[in-house]
């Protein structure tokens, strides 16, 4: 039991040693252990057999030394054992840490990289221009669909009560949709989200001129509506706003579509 358990550390000296620091000695311990637990296990089983045939063959006893110190033996491969596993147990949780000799000449390079990887993974902020430029399109949306416009059209000369009254009801539409459309703020925050992106140099044809008409609705029927469906064949100013954001990345940086 002693060779064996001398063995199992011996081999797992020898694996460590052999691996040039490359695998934990922890590893290489518990690969011992079971080596030796395999030895100790076939010396146990060919004893078991081996035992008999010596209890009727000689009149030799055990002495209390010799089992005491059998028991000091197998409590020390148990310990092993327990050693073993407590070590790959902390190796499994452990970071995987791997070095390499440095080159100077790279080191700087190498922080620039890592500064430029931190910024380009740091989360997008919720107040972002993109993200405010389709949270717009999507309020607009929202207030139209809200507010179905009506189909009849005005009477330009009315001549019954009738028609007197259709545009009356037209006239009290509108003063309510642009009374509404004014609480919510909807110009400036237009006019305002379509400057940045001028700032920034992105192309935004002619929503600045119509979002500094006061009396311009954008999203309504008759300035184009606000349906986002078909914009590929009518870009409505709704769809030009959704357009805008498609021009800027995460971090409000101008997307160059030359580049690409």
């Amino acid at each position: 039991m002693t060779s064996t358990f001398a063995g199992g550390i011996a081999g797992a000296i020898t694996d460590y040693y052999r691996s040039h620091g490359q695998s934990s000695f922890g590893d290489a311990l518990f690969n011992g252990a079971i080596g030796a637990a395999i030895v100790f296990l076939l010396y146990g089983i060919i004893n078991l057999l081996r035992s008999v045939w010596l209890e009727h063959s000689t009149d030799a006893k055990g002495t209390t030394t010799q089992g005491v110190g059998g028991a000091l033996v197998v409590l020390a491969i148990i310990a092993a054992f327990g050693l073993g596993v407590k070590l790959a147990y902390v190796d499994a949780r452990s970071a995987i840490v791997l070095s390499a000799p440095a080159d100077a000449g790279q080191t700087k390079e190498l922080t620039e990289c890592k500064g430029n990887l931190a910024t380009l993974t740091k989360p997008e902020a919720p107040d972002s221009l993109r993200r405010r430029t389709t949270r717009l399109v999507s309020d607009l949306s929202i207030f139209w669909s809200k507010r179905p416009a009506p189909t009849q059209q005005p009477v330009s000369n009315p001549t019954t009560d009738e028609e007197r009254r259709r545009n009356a009801d037209l006239d009290r539409y509108w003063r309510e949709a642009k009374a509404a459309y004014v609480r919510q703020d909807f110009s400036d925050r237009i006019l305002g989200i379509v400057r940045e992106y001028k700032n920034k140099g992105v192309p935004i044809g002619f929503l600045e001129t119509g979002a500094e008409q006061p009396d311009r609705l954008i999203g309504a029927v008759p300035y184009g509506g606000f349906a986002l469906d078909n914009c590929d064949r009518y870009a409505n100013e709704v769809c030009q706003l959704r357009e805008l954001a498609f021009h800027v990345d995460a971090y409000d940086i101008r997307i160059d579509s030359s580049k690409f």
